[in-house]
Parts: structure tokens; sequence; C-alpha cells
């Protein structure tokens, strides 16, 4: 009686243990942007696991991103995010259908349209009624949308462009022919150190416990 209420204890302990640990897991995932099979820029994201739907920079425990090829040389964290010279800031990731979303940000230079981005620099107001800012962006990066993704915008403009504004790989990034292109990204999940946890304990428990069945069978035979 006492081996089998001391089995009960023991497993009740156990489904405790792992409940704790999947509450405070934490969800981390790398991504990259290729133009064909070179990599134009890397990074990972970290979320709590409680975070599901759609996932702003601010829903996040981490971020970082860098360039490569003509990008190099160019890397962004989440406190960059908090800059006071942040003219545009978005981060769009579905953990539904773990997909970056695009949408239109508004800001002090008109929309743009993006599924993620973080830019930084000046605004100057001016008297030219087409356009009341003069900005200078001074760092930052700028991803578009897939060719494949629907416009939120409606013109149909979606090509893969992206760029890096410190040191620019794209000189005055006026024109679209100015940025260059990724034709995919990928993003792959990374099981964190709580989560490895998780599932260490939960074969401790079951061994401990096919361990105890095991030596009430031998008690008993004997």
């Amino acid at each position: 009686m006492k081996t089998r209420l001391g089995l009960f204890a023991l497993t009740l302990a156990v489904a405790v243990l792992s409940a704790s640990v999947t509450k405070a897991s934490t969800i981390t995932a790398d991504f990259k942007f290729f133009d064909v099979s070179d990599v134009v820029a890397s990074g990972s994201f970290s979320y709590d696991s409680s975070k599901s739907g759609l996932l702003a920079f601010g829903d996040l425990t981490a971020f970082s991103i860098s360039g490569a090829g003509s990008g190099a040389g160019n890397f962004y964290s989440l406190a960059d995010m908090a800059k006071p010279d942040t003219l545009y800031s978005y981060f769009g990731y579905n953990t539904i259908s773990n997909s970056f979303v695009p949408t239109v940000i508004d800001g002090p230079q008109g929309p743009l349209v993006a599924i993620f981005l973080a830019l930084f620099g000046t605004v100057v107001p001016n008297n030219d009624p087409a356009n009341t800012n003069t900005v200078t962006i001074n760092a930052g990066f700028q991803f578009d949308p897939l060719p494949t993704q629907a416009d939120p915008s409606g013109t149909g403009a979606n090509d893969g462009l992206y760029a890096f504004y410190n040191p620019s790989n794209c000189g005055p990034c006026q024109e679209a022919g100015d940025f260059p292109s990724f034709i995919s990204f990928s993003v792959t999940g990374i099981p964190e150190p709580s989560t490895w946890a998780m599932m260490l304990l939960g074969f401790f428990g079951l061994g401990l416990v096919a361990y105890r069945r095991k030596a009430m069978t031998v008690l008993e035979v004997a």
C-alpha cells in the first residue's frame, strides 16, 4: 500500500513540475532570407509560449537580425526598437501559420508595406504641399512581403525587396530598382532549455514509474 501511495505521489509531482516548466517556457525561432541559395539576412526571435497568433515587437523577449552579402555589417536587436529616433517599427509573425505577415505601416513620410522593419532617423517639416516632412533615415532595415503574399496596400507592389541603411546597401533607396531583393525565407523553431528540461523530467518520471512497477511485481511474486 505504501509503495502504491509513493508511486502516486511521484507521478503527481512529475505532472506538477512538468506543468510548471511548460508554463514558463520560451519559444525561439531562427529565420533566414534567401536570394536564390544565398543568405541575405538571418536572425532569431523569442517569445513566451503563452503568446499565440500575430506577434509584434512588444510580444518578443529577444530579437536580432544580421545582414549578409551587401548588407554585411548590419546588426540590430530588440533594444534598438526603443530608440527615440525610431520613425517606423513593425514586426508581424503569425505563430499559427508560421509565417511573416505583411501590413501597411504609417509614418512621417507616408505609408510603407512590410513584413517587418525598423527605421531610425530624423524628421524636418517643410512647406512642400505634396510632402510635409523631409525624412533622413540614418539606420535600420526593411523587408517587403514576398511576391506571392497578399498585398495589404492594394497596389500589387510586393516584390521581395529589402534594405539595410547603415551602411547603406541600396544607395538612396528612392526607387524600387535601388533595393536588393529576396525570393524566400524560412523560420525554424529551436527548443529552449526549459523545453528540454520538461522533456527530460518526463522521461525521468516515466522511467521511475516503470522501475517501481517492476519492483512491485518482484515483491508480489516473492
